[in-house]
């Protein structure tokens, strides 16, 4: 395990030098009462590691949210911008990107997504979406699904799904559905998971860090052993789906910390360097972390753990400490009902209940 101490400073550094000023005003989404005329499909974020079919995914993620009545942007459109202004799609948008999206395609919303996962000989598929505001460049909706083959196989197997595309249909039309009842006003920004079964293993939570309603929460990519290639920004973006959850809590669209970061390494950065990348980012908290073990179970349980800890700006302290391991079969008995298939489960299980923690009753 790596010693947690440098993280924290890096963090405490980049907290303490954050900047106040309020980013340019622009017009913005209604969260639900004037949905965009039409929101931009960005180019799906492939995570895997192992080549993913995003393309395939993309277009047909744009045709169940048009069956969903949602007009989207996507494709040729997208591309023809991107090559125009050298753009190089990742997992976020920062503030400039954004901007360009909105005024060069005319939309108010833009559809970030990310495949963390993706098998064909074991079919498995996770991927998470959320609509970024391009006027306050707020997340006004997020949400994911992880399925596979055998998550309900039924007596003898029966009920197993050999083959990815019926995945495939599935997750992309219970992510249509979803956006589209947020876009009717009937939906919720984001829903947490179920963490009942994973509790920390150890947490801390200063009285200092009180309620966080009305608070604004970036959160950094996780550190992660080159093992595990893309786990530290897979945690970090279902901590940004749980606190989505959490009312009257603002969390930093990812995009802007990532900018924010780009010119820093693991070999460290001068004080003056974080004090210009971080007068972007607009945070009271900000929750960093560690992931020690990410091991997706292909044949076997999932096995996720980490540390996790959050950081006070106004007091320049640490608020909330945490260090957290869960499997897939964790707390499952009887006919292996409850058991969890993937990394990604287990993960959005962990960090729903760090993050009830650090909420303490603000969902």
């Amino acid at each position: 395990m790596r010693r947690r101490r440098p993280a924290v400073a890096c963090a405490s550094a980049l907290l303490t030098l954050a900047a106040c000023a309020s980013p340019r005003s622009a017009p913005s989404l209604s969260p639900a009462a004037s949905p965009p005329s039409a929101v931009a499909l960005l180019p799906l974020d492939d995570a895997t590691g192992a080549d993913a079919p995003v393309a395939r995914l993309g277009a047909r993620l744009a045709a169940a949210l048009r069956a969903r009545g949602i007009d989207v942007v996507a494709g040729e459109r997208v591309e023809r911008l991107a090559q125009s202004h050298g753009i190089r799609w990742t997992d976020g948008l920062d503030r400039e990107t954004a901007n360009t999206v909105r005024d060069e395609l005319g939309v108010r919303g833009a559809l970030v997504g990310t495949v963390s996962l993706y098998g064909v000989e074991v079919p498995r598929l996770v991927l998470t979406l959320r609509l970024v505001d391009l006027g306050d460049k707020s997340i006004r909706w997020i949400d994911g699904v992880a399925i596979t083959g055998d998550d309900a196989p039924g007596l003898l197997g029966a009920g197993r799904v050999g083959a990815i595309e019926p995945l495939e249909d599935r997750a992309l039309r219970e992510l249509a559905a979803s956006l589209a009842r947020r876009l009717d006003g009937d939906g919720a920004r984001a829903h947490a998971c179920d963490g009942r079964r994973y509790a920390p293993l150890t947490a801390f939570r200063s009285p200092r860090l009180g309620s966080i309603r009305g608070r604004t929460i970036a959160v950094l990519p996780f550190r992660a052993d080159r093992t595990w290639r893309e786990a530290g920004r897979i945690v970090a973006l279902e901590f940004v789906r749980q606190l989505a959850a959490v009312e009257g809590v603002t969390v930093v669209e990812p995009g802007i910390v990532q900018t924010a970061l780009r010119r820093f390494t693991d070999a460290g950065f001068s004080l003056d360097d974080a004090s210009l990348a971080f007068d972007t980012i607009h945070a009271d908290l900000i929750l960093s972390g560690e992931v020690t073990q990410f091991e997706d179970g292909a044949g076997g349980s999932p096995r996720v753990s980490f540390k996790a800890h959050v950081l006070d700006r106004s007091s320049d302290k640490v608020v909330w400490d945490s260090i957290s391991f869960g499997a897939g079969d964790q707390g499952v008995w009887l006919f292996g009902m409850g058991r969890v298939h993937t990394a990604s489960e287990v993960t959005c299980r962990l960090a729903a209940s760090v993050v009830g923690g650090i909420a303490q009753g603000a969902r």
